[in-house]
C-alpha cells in the first residue's frame, strides 16, 4: 500500500492537499474519521497557558474542521460518504483536570451535531440520500470510545480500574 505524506490536520493548505492527493491516487474518499488529538496533563482551565489552549483547540477543532470541509465536497459530488468524529469520555462529564481537553472534546460533540444539521437539508432535496438498507448514504457519527488500553490511558491512569480482555473492557 502506498504511504500518503504526513498531514498538519491544524493547517487548511495541508487538508486540502491530502485530500487532493488521496483523491488521485485513489479516486474517492469514503469515510473520513476524524481522530487526531493532543493533550495537556494535569492541567486544568485556571493554570493553562494560552499556547497550551491554542495546541489543543488547533489540533481537537480546528483540524477536525478544516478536513472535513475539505473532503465533504467531494463526497457530495459522489452522493456518497460518512465522517466520524471521534470524541472522548471527557466529551460527556466534566474533567478538571484536563479543562482545554475537555473543552475541545465537548466541543467534538457539538460540532458534529452541527456538521450533521448543516448536512440535513441537502439530503432531503435529493434522492441521494437512499441505500439498499433505507439509510443515508453519507452523514456524520460521533463515537466516544470507552476508554481503552492505549498508551495515552495508561500514562493518564497507570492502574485501571477494570480488567480488560481482548481490548475491550471486562463489564
Amino acid at each position: 500500500m502506498r504511504r500518503l505524506s504526513s498531514l498538519d490536520v491544524t493547517r487548511d493548505d495541508e487538508a486540502a492537499r491530502v485530500v487532493e492527493e488521496v483523491i488521485a491516487t485513489w479516486g474517492r474518499i469514503d469515510v473520513l474519521v476524524n481522530n487526531a488529538g493532543v493533550i495537556t496533563y494535569d492541567t486544568p482551565l485556571r493554570v493553562t497557558t494560552m499556547d497550551q489552549w491554542d495546541e489543543v483547540m488547533n489540533t481537537n477543532l480546528r483540524g477536525m474542521h478544516l478536513v472535513s470541509r475539505a473532503v465533504i465536497p467531494h463526497m457530495m459530488l459522489r452522493e456518497h460518504g460518512v465522517i466520524i468524529n471521534i470524541g472522548s469520555s471527557s466529551g460527556r462529564r466534566p474533567d478538571s483536570e484536563y479543562g482545554a481537553y475537555a473543552t475541545s472534546k465537548w466541543g467534538v460533540v457539538g460540532y458534529t451535531i452541527s456538521l450533521a444539521d448543516s448536512l440535513r437539508p441537502l439530503r432531503n432535496q435529493s434522492e441521494w440520500h437512499q441505500s439498499r438498507l433505507g439509510g443515508y448514504r453519507y452523514g456524520t457519527g460521533l463515537t466516544i470510545p470507552r476508554e481503552i488500553l492505549t498508551g495515552l490511558f495508561l500514562r493518564m491512569w497507570p492502574k485501571p480500574r477494570c480488567t480488560w480482555r481482548h481490548g475491550r473492557p471486562a463489564l
